[in-house]
């Protein structure tokens, strides 16, 4: 057993969690930013292929670490080809293709139809989706995780769920990333794959459908270097090997800087979804690897529990979250009562991400453990 695989299986799980709990954090800020200054942190260039600046503010919104909070989705992708590769490698590369496809089931599947059974009635009611042709497609496109195929449907329920169709398509084409590895190593793989993206974005320039098409730019065979990113870093760990060594956090800094500097020109840009991979990778990799990263303490505590419910996190953080700015923006009282009568904004996040990651513990408790523990007894009654 190498240096790596000797961490315990506790220990190695909640440093996971907690790289679940940046992401989903970062993701929030940034949808938070969104809702927040709509009109400021929007992303427009001149004829110059510049960004457009307006002012002090604007240029904040837009270059602050939290305006790269969508890179949260590409760590959460890449932690779940980590995540699946490792499991396999650890299993001596054996797999069981029904067991793996009931246990993704069964993980995934469940909370995401309770909350979107709750956003069909919550938005617009079961007899649009139910009783309209456009409804009916855009609730079972839903259904079968396709939504993502088509700009008419890819953000019409929750604009986060698009991620959620992506992560399961990548399942059903990881027995093909398998085969390639076999064929030419996982590393000759993911650079073969991270080619193919670069061609698809270069086309998608061309052709003018990059910005334009969410179907496009977000589709599965762009975005799959990001999960194979993720099976190259569970390769080299599982051989107790580092890409970057200790200079893992050196990178992923320098990264960031790039990734910022990329923003200002319109063609830059276009590849800033693979200038974050690879600054989320190398601090994945000095992230898991690093021995100064303790799972003990209260910070560590909080960032495991936020870590666990990230998904559900994710599932519903959008849906209330211009309602719950909203209540708390309310004047309940004068000002010359001496009360505020306006929450001030970190106060207002703080508290919105609080009473949210509340809910999704709760979903964490009863339905996601549920329908895991549900997945166990239907695989072993199968079995037997």
């Amino acid at each position: 057993m190498n240096k790596n695989t000797e961490l315990t299986a506790i220990a190695h799980i909640s440093k996971v969690d907690m790289l679940r709990a940046v992401a989903i954090i970062a993701v929030f800020l940034f949808h938070s930013i969104n809702c927040l200054f709509p009109n400021y942190s929007a992303t427009t260039y001149t004829d110059g292929h510049t960004l457009a600046i307006e002012g002090a503010k604007n240029i904040f919104l837009n270059f602050n670490p939290f305006a790269f909070g969508w890179s949260g989705v590409h760590l959460f992708l890449l932690i779940s080809g980590f995540l699946i590769h490792l499991s396999y490698l650890n299993n001596k590369e054996k797999m069981n293709i029904r067991t793996f496809y009931s246990k993704r089931f069964w993980r995934i599947y469940p909370p995401y139809f309770v909350v979107l059974i709750f956003l069909c009635i919550f938005k617009r009611g079961l007899v649009y989706y139910f009783f309209s042709k456009v409804g009916l497609i855009d609730f079972f496109s839903h259904v079968f995780l396709l939504h993502n195929f088509s700009d008419a449907t890819i953000v019409t329920i929750d604009s986060p769920f698009w991620s959620l169709a992506l992560e399961a398509q990548l399942y059903v084409i990881y027995p093909l990333l398998l085969y390639f590895r076999k064929k030419m190593t996982m590393k000759n793989t993911f650079l073969v794959i991270l080619v193919l993206s670069l061609v698809l974005q270069i086309i998608g320039i061309i052709t003018n459908n990059f910005g334009t098409t969410y179907s496009y730019d977000w589709s599965l065979f762009k975005l799959w270097f990001v999960w194979a990113a993720g099976a190259l870093l569970a390769e080299t760990y599982h051989n107790g090997k580092t890409i970057f060594g200790k200079k893992g956090l050196m990178v992923s800094v320098l990264f960031l800087f790039v990734l910022t500097a990329s923003k200002y020109f319109s063609f830059t840009g276009y590849f800033q979804a693979h200038i974050a991979t690879l600054m989320w990778f190398a601090f994945f990799e000095w992230f898991i690897v690093s021995e100064k990263i303790k799972v003990t303490g209260m910070l560590a505590k909080a960032m495991i529990a936020i870590g666990l419910c990230s998904y559900s996190i994710y599932l519903i953080h959008m849906t209330f979250l211009h309602e719950m700015f909203a209540f708390f923006s309310i004047t309940h009282y004068s000002a010359h009562s001496g009360i505020l009568n306006d929450i001030n904004i970190l106060a207002k996040v703080s508290i919105s991400f609080i009473i949210i990651f509340l809910i999704s513990y709760s979903m964490y408790i009863f339905i996601e453990q549920k329908s895991i523990s549900f997945g166990k007894k239907w695989r072993s009654r199968s079995i037997k």
